[in-house]
């Protein structure tokens, strides 16, 4: 997660520790609803005192990946290798 547009780390910190647990649910939501129908390869999740940018491209190294594995689970590498960007709304005057 990467924070942008806002200059004091603590605020980040504590916007992003005080909403943790719904942001990990919506972005494993994001990915759930991607494999079944994929989403644009840009787009924007506004929240009320966040906004949470996706954006995907072209994953070529795990497309080269063949045995990925999470303990005994064998785990199939994605195609697109996604960056979220997190940034407070006041950061920008809202």
């Amino acid at each position: 997660m990467k924070a942008k547009g806002y200059t004091r780390k603590e605020d980040v910190e504590t916007v992003y520790a005080n909403h943790e647990d719904e942001i990990s649910e919506l972005l494993l939501k994001l990915v759930i609803v991607h494999l079944r129908e994929p989403l644009p390869q840009r787009f924007v999740v506004d929240e009320d005192e966040y906004a949470i940018t996706a954006a995907r491209k072209p994953w070529v190294y795990g497309k080269r990946i063949f045995i990925l594995s999470w303990g005994e689970e064998r785990i199939l590498p994605c195609q697109d290798k996604w960056r979220f960007t997190f940034e407070l709304h006041n950061a920008n005057g809202r």
